[in-house]
């Protein structure tokens, strides 16, 4: 079996669901006389990611403790949104596709290899931002989490409410509700964990 067999049914499932390959019609210039109608072949590479994030993607929020680590944040933890694909080592025509695709977008991608799988995705406000906006249009199963990130948890940090502990305690129910959406109901943090942590001293908590 060939390489290409061997992923066939793989690519041909995400084409299945969103119908990543059309062809163009160009129209006649009607300032030429023998021009034609002309057929492009396209694949949009919003569509085809957008069906590898429903697929095997996570969308999320990663939320690091670091208040007895060097590197310490003013508020003590530190919020990053992600978007991340996890998939077969193997695949490594995907991971290419998806480097491309994000220098389209002007955004840097990070790659993770394992043994058995890889990693790879986006981190950081403007970067998952860039690439949500890209792909949120086709998605259908992870469409939700996008809005999510989208329209509540990106403008909120955009305002700086992530370096607050009466702004954590806004943005925590949208993350919670995504962990939830994406299978994570099992999170350390929550917006229970932090009314615990922070406790009596929000009343004296100021920007």
């Amino acid at each position: 079996m060939s390489k290409c067999e061997k992923y066939a049914p793989y690519f041909a499932g995400f084409i299945d669901s969103d119908g990543a390959i059309y062809v163009n019609i160009q129209k006649p210039n009607p300032k030429y006389r023998n021009h034609k109608y002309k057929l492009v072949p396209k694949v949009i590479f919003s569509q085809y990611f957008a069906g590898v994030i429903d697929g095997d993607g996570s969308i999320k929020v990663c939320i690091k403790d670091r208040r007895r680590r060097r590197r310490k944040t003013k508020i003590g933890f530190e919020f990053q949104p992600m978007v991340t694909i996890k998939t077969d080592s193997s695949v490594l025509e995907i991971v290419n596709a998806f480097k491309r695709f994000c220098s389209c977008l002007g955004v840097k991608p990070f790659v993770s290899w394992h043994k058995t799988y890889v990693t790879f995705g986006v981190s950081g406000r403007e970067s998952v931002k860039r690439l949500l906006k890209a792909v949120e249009p086709y998605l259908i199963i992870k469409k939700r989490e996008a809005d999510i990130m989208l329209k509540k948890i990106i403008p909120m940090m955009e305002q700086g409410k992530h370096l607050t502990k009466e702004g954590i305690l806004e943005i925590m129910p949208y993350i919670d509700q995504m962990n939830k959406r994406g299978g994570n109901k099992r999170k350390k943090y929550t917006t229970n964990y932090f009314r615990m942590v922070f406790g009596s001293s929000l009343g004296g908590d100021r920007r």
